[in-house]
Formats: C-alpha cells, sequence, structure tokens
C-alpha cells in the first residue's frame, strides 16, 4: 500500500477557487462562489490583498445542509438573477468548492440558465476546490477569451504591441512589480496593449488581439496564451524579468518571437551546468519565476541552479534538470544537500541546517503573513548575497 504523506511543516498553496476569483477580480463581473456561508472570508482575508482598498463583485451563494442534500439549484439561480438586476454587472461566473460537485450540481447547466434569465454572458469555472490556484487562474482566463476575444479582423495591429498574461497579486507583490514590468516595456520601445488581469479593463482585454506578442508571467496563463496562438496566431514569450539577466534575455525573446512568430520559454532556459565545486541553489515555487530566477542567479551568482515546481506546471515551462515534487517529504529529500535554497519564508523549516536562504514570500503560499517583506526584483540590478541569510 502506497503510504500517504502530509505536509507538517509547511503550507499548501492556494486552492483553484482563489486563482479563478483572483483573475476575475478588477473587471467589472459577478464572481460567484458555490459553497457554504462564511467560506468567502477565506479568500479575501489571506489570498486577496486588493479586496482591502477595491470593489470587486465576489460572492458566497451561503450553501445550506438542505440545499446541498436537495440540489436546490432554483435558490441559487433566482439569488444571482436578483443580485444581477440590481448590480448589472458586465459577466456572471460561477465556481465552487467540492462540496456541490459531490452532490452532482452542474455549474455550466446553471449558468446558461442564468443568462437565459438576465441576458447578462454568464459562464462556469469548475475544478472542484482540490486543485491549485494556476488551474484555476488558467481555466478563467480562457473562459474569458472565449466569450469575449474580438477577431483579429475587427481590430488594428499594434506594432510592438504586447499582451501580459497572468498578472495576479497571487504571483505578483503589490509593491511596484507590475509598474516596473509596464516600465520595463516601455524602456524597450514595446507597447502595452493589456494585462491580464490587472490595471486592464474588460473592453481592453477583449482587443488583445490586437498585440504583436503575448507575455506570460504565470504559469497559470500558459493555457491562454496557447489558446490565443492556436485561434488567432499570436505568438508568446514565458518568463519575468528579474535581475538583469532574465530581463535583458526576455526583452532578446520578445523581439525574437514577434519577427519569427514563435513561441519561446525563457523560463526553461539554464546556462551551460556549473562546475560540481560550484554553489547548488535549489529555487522552490511558480515555474515561470522559478525559472526565470534559476537563469538570473545562474548568470550573476554562478550558482548551480534547479527548479523544484511543487504545482505541477507543465513540463515545457521547466528545465531539463528540473524536478517536479508533489510532496513537503520530496522537497526535502531534493534539497538535503543544497547550499542555497530560494523560497517563500515558509519553507525555512525544511530548508537544511547550514544552508544559506533567498526568502522570498509567495501570497499564494503564504498569504498576508510576510507580506510586508515581499521583495521587487523586476529589472534592476540586485545585491544577492545581501539578500542571503544562514539556516
Amino acid at each position: 500500500m502506497k503510504k500517504i504523506v502530509y505536509s507538517q511543516g509547511i503550507s499548501c498553496y492556494a486552492s483553484d477557487t482563489a486563482g479563478v476569483c483572483s483573475a476575475l477580480f478588477e473587471l467589472g463581473g459577478m464572481t460567484v462562489v458555490h459553497d457554504a456561508s462564511g467560506c468567502n472570508s477565506t479568500y479575501a482575508t489571506f489570498d486577496e490583498p486588493r479586496w482591502y482598498n477595491s470593489e470587486s463583485m465576489t460572492y458566497i451563494s451561503a450553501l445550506t445542509e438542505n440545499d446541498m442534500v436537495c440540489g436546490n439549484d432554483e435558490k441559487l439561480i433566482a439569488d444571482i438573477v436578483r443580485a444581477a438586476e440590481e448590480l448589472k454587472p458586465a459577466f456572471i461566473m460561477l465556481t465552487c468548492s467540492v462540496i456541490p460537485l459531490m452532490t452532482g450540481c452542474d455549474l455550466d447547466a446553471i449558468a446558461r440558465e442564468v443568462e437565459n434569465r438576465s441576458g447578462i454572458t454568464s459562464f462556469a469555472v469548475s475544478l472542484g476546490g482540490l486543485k491549485n490556484y494556476t488551474q484555476g487562474m488558467n481555466k478563467a482566463f480562457c473562459r474569458l477569451a472565449e466569450r469575449f476575444l474580438k477577431a483579429p479582423d475587427k481590430v488594428s495591429k499594434i506594432p510592438r504591441g504586447v499582451n501580459i498574461l497572468g498578472a495576479t497579486p497571487l504571483d505578483l507583490p503589490l509593491n511596484g512589480s507590475l509598474e516596473a514590468i509596464k516600465e520595463f516595456l516601455k524602456r524597450n520601445n514595446f507597447v502595452l496593449q493589456s494585462c491580464w488581469a490587472m490595471d486592464s479593463t474588460l473592453e481592453e482585454l477583449s482587443n488583445s488581439a490586437a498585440a504583436e506578442v503575448n507575455w506570460v508571467i504565470s504559469s497559470g496563463a500558459l493555457a491562454l496564451a496557447e489558446y490565443m496562438f492556436e485561434k488567432y496566431h499570436i505568438p508568446f514569450v514565458c518568463g519575468v524579468p528579474l535581475g538583469r539577466a532574465a530581463a535583458e534575455a526576455l526583452r532578446v525573446d520578445l523581439e525574437r518571437a514577434i519577427a519569427e512568430k514563435c513561441n519561446i520559454y525563457s523560463c526553461a532556459r539554464r546556462c551551460a551546468a556549473a562546475e560540481k565545486e560550484k554553489t547548488a541553489a535549489f529555487i522552490i515555487g511558480e515555474s515561470v519565476f522559478a525559472g526565470s530566477l534559476a537563469y538570473t542567479l545562474q548568470q550573476e551568482c554562478r550558482w548551480n541552479c534547479r527548479v523544484i515546481d511543487p504545482l505541477a506546471s507543465d513540463q515545457v515551462l521547466l528545465g531539463a534538470d528540473d524536478l517536479q515534487c508533489s510532496t513537503e517529504s520530496e522537497i526535502e529529500t531534493a534539497i538535503a544537500d543544497s547550499d542555497v535554497v530560494a523560497a517563500d519564508n515558509m519553507y525555512e523549516v525544511i530548508v537544511p541546517e547550514g544552508a544559506l536562504m533567498l526568502k522570498i514570500p509567495h501570497t499564494a503560499f503564504s498569504g498576508r503573513c510576510y507580506r510586508k517583506q515581499q521583495l521587487n526584483l523586476i529589472d534592476r540590478k540586485i545585491d544577492w548575497e545581501n539578500l542571503l541569510c544562514r539556516k
């Protein structure tokens, strides 16, 4: 019998529900999470920092035991339609926890009925509450694109136009990082068409086919990039401009993607393997960010870097020597002989004694615990040695 290993010291990543809600937070739609009363507070308190200083129509259905047992879908539909008549959202999105799915709730059918009654574009994004936030983001972005993207012949192409894909506070700290990414584009003579999905309107997102290239900054938007490449022939580049090395590589890759109409996985690029006596470093976290950091650390610190991906990302986002680990024990075993570990602060409990740690708080992993310590590493010279601390 296979042994079941539980996390004993570290946290877990935000669920798909958080990814869905965060992806659509700023777009003027109404998000309804079909779940028990009070369950919205976890998402609002820990996963979504924008909740405190901006408005968003994110609600809980207040599912009761009777509703669950009897399958009272009519109550849910009527409540949503009544709220939509009052709030007039741009669209309605339904998602749910694992509880309604266990009783056979058909969210897609409910969304169609809501759209028929309200006349408002409605769709469902359901993963069951047991997957991680990047899968929720991917599905939410794709559903939005399917319903709102305008065909290329209805928009005018923007020379060097760029769509940023995957921008949410789950991966991107609200500390000037997004502004630095935009400045990176401006400084290198690119034109920002839209940002999925922060600081852009639904109308700007609907005109995304006007861009010449998509820039994926989180694995939570890879499916959207692939959808837009297949349907609208817009190439994409995957990576985050962390430090100077990754920033310069991304500039070159964005220009090459436009010129050659090819997709480039910058985050999977690694330098030539360092000698064995060099520092052995592991970067743990979301694959696009972690891979970009690995490249920069190899270039700027001459460390032998490998990524550990705990989120089951697509293999194309990882380097040949990178690892996918699904449990705490697997990660602890992998980093046992490491000299440096770069990861969220909560991973410190499994970092080997004597190793150095580069602490990079990640909202999707540790919530608000280390929010004041989040780093802005975008397109700047960084004294990496000064950020290291001894376990």
